[in-house]
């Protein structure tokens, strides 16, 4: 991406020097350097991307033959799997009735607690929220999240409850509908993919610990 950017004034750079002996050699050396840069790059994004396919494509979705099944995960292997989860697993042939809701990008270690029928919240207990690599991509205001802010999809209502001096650590999610509803599934992962995990009882706590990286330096 930073590429995008510099690309014209490497050709402003060429185009400058064209008449020189480093300029003929930039010009010629580009074409080939910038093949082996691709390759390299695809080869080391492989690995990666069948992660997050496979893991989207095993995930512990629950029964079929619901009008619909909303799927919450908690935690991922990789912030990749994040990113268009729906969209893989639709047109890998995926049923139609399944979405996905990441209510983090990260491995973080955290606090998973019931308030009440309808309600619960999420505490990080490593990075903060929001604070992640791609989550990062998405933030439409770069100032610090304040307590009390709130985001509203269909299916639950999320509140920034608690932020400390490094960023926002916990998160109100307020459902449509009671935890246990059917075709509200919650995963976790463990074992190397994403698996079902029963809401904790109102008042209790579940501790997930971090998820350990499938891969050496996976975002």
């Amino acid at each position: 991406v930073p590429m995008v950017g510099l690309a014209g004034l490497v050709g402003l750079f060429v185009h400058g020097a064209a008449g020189q002996r480093l300029g003929r050699l930039v010009a010629a050396s580009a074409l080939p350097l910038s093949g082996l840069a691709l390759l390299v790059r695809a080869v080391a994004l492989q690995a990666p991307i069948d992660l997050a396919r496979t893991a989207i494509l095993e995930a512990e979705v629950g029964p079929p033959g619901l009008a619909r099944r909303e799927v919450l995960l908690l935690q991922a292997p990789t912030s990749f799997a994040c990113l268009h989860p729906r969209a893989v697993w639709t047109v890998e042939g995926g049923a139609p009735d399944v979405r996905f809701w990441p209510l983090q990008m990260g491995r973080r270690e955290v606090r998973w607690t019931r308030i009440d029928a309808r309600t619960f919240e999420l505490e990080s207990r490593g990075a903060p929220f929001l604070a992640e690599f791609l989550e990062t991509v998405f933030l439409a205001d770069a100032r610090p999240t304040a307590p009390g802010a709130v985001w509203t999809t269909s299916l639950f209502t999320a509140e920034a409850v608690a932020v400390d001096e490094a960023g926002l650590r916990r998160i109100r999610f307020r459902m449509a509908e009671p935890l246990e509803a059917p075709g509200v599934t919650f995963l976790t992962w463990r074992n190397g993919r994403w698996r079902r995990l029963a809401p904790p009882a109102a008042g209790e706590t579940i501790e997930l610990a971090a998820v350990t990286p499938p891969l050496p330096l996976l975002p």
